[in-house]
């Protein structure tokens, strides 16, 4: 690369950086308002543990399904679903007598596997 190329893609490269700025200032931003940024994987942790529970009613349990299916769709979070044992998750709704619980199983696992 000559020169001049360089110092102009050092010029643009700065002037990007200019407009955005880096995570960890957002966060502190964010934080200063009292708001918390999840990631996808905590948020899907959460949803887990929402069908997990025993206190959860049904209509809970198919909403934290509905979210999932949701977040599986990417691959990233897919992979992710299946290292915290998402797969085991869905066998069991699949297995579950509630025809709610079975469809919403069945979707979570075709986003999951479409991937």
């Amino acid at each position: 690369m000559k020169e001049s190329e360089k110092a102009e893609r050092k010029a643009r490269e700065e002037e990007v950086r200019k407009k955005f700025r880096p995570i960890e200032q957002l966060k502190e931003e964010f934080e200063k308002l009292n708001m918390k940024i999840e990631t996808d994987y905590e948020i899907m942790v959460k949803l887990i543990s929402k069908f997990n529970s025993s206190a959860s009613t049904l209509d809970e349990k198919v909403t934290a399904l509905y979210d999932l299916e949701y977040y599986v769709h990417q691959v990233d979070n897919a992979k992710d679903f299946l290292s915290m044992g998402g797969l085991r998750l869905v066998i069991e709704g699949l297995n579950n007598s509630e025809a709610s619980l079975k469809e919403h199983a069945a979707f979570v696992l075709g986003a999951a596997l479409s991937r």
